[in-house]
């Protein structure tokens, strides 16, 4: 064949080609949603694409004849997939071996298997990437397809088969590799194309069907302010029809002067791109067709079209429902507000107008009861007298917990704060309740630490939370049981104040409901309990004040405890009461050592008159604690003898280890400080002998201070008859010293 005939028989196999991917494309934009269908002529159209090439053969050189089919082949399974691929086989195997014919029918036949074969390869190798194949993907399966022409070793006659292969292996190769290539490309892109009209398609229609269904208004303007789309949700707001308002300016649906600032706003926005409304909510006004101005929440977003023009989409939603019932709100939050500040005062006057009448009749009572005018003659008039006091005193205390309630609910429930001695306030408020609790055959008990004795607060306040607690602890115990009150600091240095009793208990139930106003548990054991339901959410009010919080825990049948917990910034030293001492020394942070509980708090006591700080330590353990920490400490003053482990000597040694240039004063009641010889203490640590004065105490601590900012010379542990007293054990102490044991 001439080269010319080359060239007319390759432009009719590319004509063919073109034909295909019509065909292909035709089918893939009818028959894409049906994928039964689609396989079906995905595997007719490739072949018949492979017959048809059939038809038109290329002879390379005379006898030599190949053609496209190994192209239709071999992309029939990566753009049909592998059911069109082996369709198409069939029907291009059959077309070779029952119509063509001929000695090399077998060989034919054979030669369209492989080539269906290898796409079917080629799909189950890149099975991942068949949505996104590149030029290396189809020279591999051009390379692979070519493998058809293995098939001219199963014709008839050998010297036939090499003749064949060696004359039309590589134009084969190079036709069927670079029609796949080319026509590959041309069909991933053609593919490509569709996928994108199907996505963006689909993606009109969402956003269509969201445009037309939304229940808030959506409207469309371009960068000059026309609008461009209306949607349904936007005609019922407004009351305009799309049509009527498409191409009009936005201000139609604004009043003024939003209206006429608008275009203003608009270009301003074009030209330097500052923000003002562009994806911020807020709220406007928007204008209805019949001039009506109503509420808007109206959010903005900017987006640009394929021709490069700027459009803006606004979402707006009518709140003037919302606007409604939130003013219907406010006025009737209005109305409970000056309802209750109304009852408020009212309770309060009320309060105060029967608190005045009860005095009186309280007073006379006790006068009458304790014959103040002289004796009354019967008995019975004086039990009547008790009972008159006792009813006007609790009726007493029933008003002052509405008063104190109604001040509370309006406000004006302030505390006159100063340090409060919670010892003297809680053995205050057991001996007004011991007589109660004494009818009530309850025990009542109190134990204050002295590390938690002193709180900054309003101490008629705190008094009052105790009495609540400690009076509902008595009123919801029976006869045997028994009411501890305990005062300690947890371990963040806040004040734990907890009142524990034995009594019927709270049901889980109802532990949460305890702080309501005038709510009250219906409890078998606890109807016949008077009482308003006002003290504990007064005490709760009157502990949040103070910056606490009370938390109630219990068991039906065991008991119930009131944990009430205030801040550690509350929490104060004992006031001090500086002293006039000759020779007194500055204000010092001192770290005091005593395993005997009473020495300690008594040693405690004297160093705070004198103005120290003072922190307490039980052993060496704890004492080690704090010389680890952060806490300042000026002075150890530390007792040698201590429980067994490490004694005052050893502590002394590891402190001065720990905090160099440390003060130590060591103290023991042996004679002559005979245990402190024994364990090395000849170092120089200042000594003081027990018991010992204020004064002497205060003299040892400047020496011992001195000591330390190596101003004297030390001390030493040896000291003269006139430098200590010596004491034996079982000596009488001198009372003359006023001691501290």
């Amino acid at each position: 064949m001439s080269f010319f005939g080359v060239l007319f028989s390759l432009a009719e196999s590319a004509g063919l080609l073109g034909l295909i991917l019509a065909a292909y494309t035709n089918a893939l934009r009818r028959v894409d949603k049906r994928p039964r269908l689609r396989t079906l002529a995905c595997g007719i159209l490739f072949g018949g694409g492979a017959v048809l090439s059939m038809l038109a053969p290329i002879q390379i050189i005379p006898g030599v004849l190949i053609d496209a089919r190994s192209i239709m082949l071999g992309l029939a399974a990566p753009f049909g997939g592998i059911p069109a691929a082996v369709l198409a086989g069939a029907v291009a195997g059959a077309y070779r071996y029952f119509w063509s014919g001929g000695i090399g029918a077998l060989a034919g036949t054979a030669g369209v298997m492989l080539c269906s074969l290898a796409g079917i390869v080629f799909v189950l190798m890149f099975r991942r990437s068949l949505g996104r194949l590149r030029t290396g993907h189809f020279l591999v399966l051009g390379i692979m397809a070519s493998s058809q022409v293995l098939s001219v070793f199963l014709l008839p006659s050998w010297a036939d088969a090499i003749h064949t292969f060696s004359t039309a292996a590589l134009p084969l190769a190079i036709m069927t590799t670079g029609g796949i290539l080319l026509f590959g490309t041309m069909l991933s892109r053609e593919r490509e194309r569709i996928d994108s009209i199907h996505a963006l398609r689909t993606s009109e229609a969402r956003h269509r069907a969201i445009f037309d269904t939304a229940v808030d208004a959506i409207t469309i303007i371009d960068h000059q302010g026309r609008l461009v789309a209306f949607n349904p949700a936007a005609e019922r707001m407004f009351g305009y029809a799309a049509a009527d308002v498409i191409g009009q300016n936005v201000g139609i649906l604004m009043p003024e002067p939003g209206r006429s600032a608008h275009d203003g706003h608009l270009a301003r926005y074009l030209a330097t791109g500052e923000q003002r409304i562009i994806g911020v909510g807020r709220e406007v006004q928007g204008r209805r067709r019949d001039g009506s101005v109503f509420p808007l929440d109206l959010s903005i977003a900017e987006w640009e079209s394929g021709d490069g023009q700027r459009h803006f989409t606004g979402i707006m939603r009518d709140i003037s429902e919302r606007k409604r019932t939130a003013a219907e709100l406010q006025r009737a939050k209005d109305a409970a507000e000056a309802a209750s500040q109304a009852k408020s005062e009212f309770l309060a006057g009320l309060s105060h107008e029967l608190r005045s009448p009860l005095n009186a009749i309280i007073g006379f009572a006790d006068m009458t009861r304790n014959e103040v005018s002289g004796p009354l003659g019967d008995p019975s008039y004086r039990e009547w007298a008790n009972d008159i006091c006792d009813s006007g005193q609790h009726l007493l205390e029933l008003i002052n917990e509405i008063l104190d309630h109604a001040k509370a609910e309006a406000g004006k429930l302030a505390l006159q704060e100063e340090d409060v001695d919670l010892l003297k306030a809680v053995d205050f408020c057991t001996r007004m309740l011991e007589p109660r609790a004494k009818r009530a055959g309850l025990s009542l008990s109190a134990a204050v630490e002295a590390e938690a004795r002193f709180i900054r607060g309003d101490e008629k306040r705190l008094r009052q939370i105790l009495l609540n607690l400690i009076s509902n602890a008595v009123k919801y115990t029976p006869s045997g049981g028994k009411v501890d009150i305990m005062v300690d600091l947890d371990a963040f240095g806040g004040l734990v104040l907890s009142v524990v009793d034995t009594g019927i208990g709270v049901a889980e139930d109802n532990l949460s409901r305890m702080f309501e106003s005038f709510w009250r548990a219906d409890d078998a054991g606890a109807r016949d309990v008077e009482g308003t339901g006002l003290g504990l959410p007064l005490t709760r009010r009157l502990v949040e004040l103070h910056g606490g919080t009370i938390q109630l825990s219990s068991v039906v049948g065991s008991g119930t405890t009131a944990t009430v917990r205030f801040p550690r910034d509350r929490v104060v030293r004992r006031p001090s009461r500086q002293s006039a001492h000759p020779g007194a020394v500055r204000p010092l942070d001192i770290l005091l050592v005593e395993d005997d509980a009473l020495i300690r708090v008594a040693a405690m006591s004297t160093l705070e008159d004198q103005g120290h700080r003072v922190t307490g330590a039980a052993n060496a353990n704890e004492a080690l604690v704090v010389l680890r920490g952060e806490q300042p400490i000026d002075l150890l003053f530390s007792d040698i003898v201590m429980p067994p482990g490490m004694n005052g000597a050893e502590l002394a040694r590891l402190a001065q280890r720990l905090r160099p240039g440390l003060a130590i004063l060591l103290t023991s009641g042996f004679a002559g400080h005979a245990v402190a010889n024994e364990d090395g203490t000849d170092r120089g640590y200042a000594m003081i002998a027990k018991p010992y004065s204020g004064a002497e105490l205060n003299r040892k601590i400047q020496a011992a201070i001195q000591e330390g900012a190596g101003e004297s010379r030390p001390e030493r542990s040896s000291r003269s008859a006139a430098d200590a007293t010596e004491f034996r054990p079982g000596q009488p102490m001198p009372a003359t010293y006023g001691a501290i044991l």
